[in-house]
């Protein structure tokens, strides 16, 4: 039987990789994907109550290479945030912690 590869970290999933900074957040958070498979991935930005308050990425991510990008939260959002990074069929969920 195949043992299924288990995710190396929170960020990581299947060959997808994912590292957010500087997390608590103040004015910016970059984020920098890397992936084993080529595809079409996003970045989407939640608050808590599940509303999408940002949609950061969308395009393709080329296998081997990382993607950097960054997102700038409005100054009002200073709350606890939700990221999701879709690649293919992969998809990573991550929290963004605001700097007191």
């Amino acid at each position: 039987l195949p043992i299924a590869r288990q995710p190396q970290a929170a960020g990581d999933t299947l060959g997808v990789s994912v590292t957010a900074y500087p997390n608590p957040y103040s004015s910016e958070v970059n984020f920098n994907i890397n992936s084993l498979a080529s595809g079409i991935g996003s970045l989407e930005i939640y608050d808590l109550t599940g509303r999408q308050v940002a949609l950061v990425y969308l395009g393709d991510v080329q296998a081997g290479t990382e993607r950097t990008v960054t997102y700038q939260p409005v100054p009002a959002q200073g709350q606890i945030l939700v990221y999701i990074v879709k690649v293919g069929n992969n998809i990573i969920r991550g929290k963004l912690l605001p700097r007191q």
